[in-house]
């Protein structure tokens, strides 16, 4: 199955909660060490929408390491909620604008304990696959999870 891989890894926008009210810093992902994202409440990021051939090519987002992952929103639309699996997992994207997307992570600010010393935290990618047969008729190869 031919597979075509977009890495968001960077000019995220981590939104950090103090005591001055909201701070926007810039984050790369994945972010390591995970403590970079200490105290962080969101991560948003535009980006703009592949084009792909809908009767040949499906677009999904895979999302792993996000332990402390509240929910998903894209352009407005909760498309998961809650952490994956530690696996990661695939969400099938529902149309997207031609122009920018936003992509928004919701996350619990206070579940620094969840994520791994030492570890890196959260990798984001949009992956273009193809349709082929096996899919066609429904067999799934790993954790999928289809917001409609």
């Amino acid at each position: 199955m031919a597979e075509h891989i977009i890495r968001l890894r960077a000019a995220w926008q981590g939104v950090f909660e103090s005591r001055l009210g909201e701070e926007v810093r810039r984050i790369d992902l994945p972010a390591f060490p995970a403590p970079v994202l200490e105290g962080i409440s969101r991560l948003e990021r535009r980006f703009q929408s592949p084009r792909i051939t809908p009767e040949k090519e499906r677009l999904l987002l895979r999302l792993k390491s996000m332990p402390d992952l509240l929910a998903v929103r894209l352009n407005g639309q909760e498309i998961l909620r809650g952490a994956p699996p530690e696996g990661g997992v695939e969400i099938e994207l529902p149309p997207l604008t031609s122009g920018s997307n936003r992509l928004v992570l919701d996350l619990d600010r206070h579940a620094t304990a969840r994520r791994t010393p030492g570890a890196s935290w959260g990798e984001v990618t949009l992956v273009i696959r193809s349709i082929d047969r096996a899919q066609a008729v429904g067999e799934a190869d790993g954790p999928r999870y289809n917001p409609s």
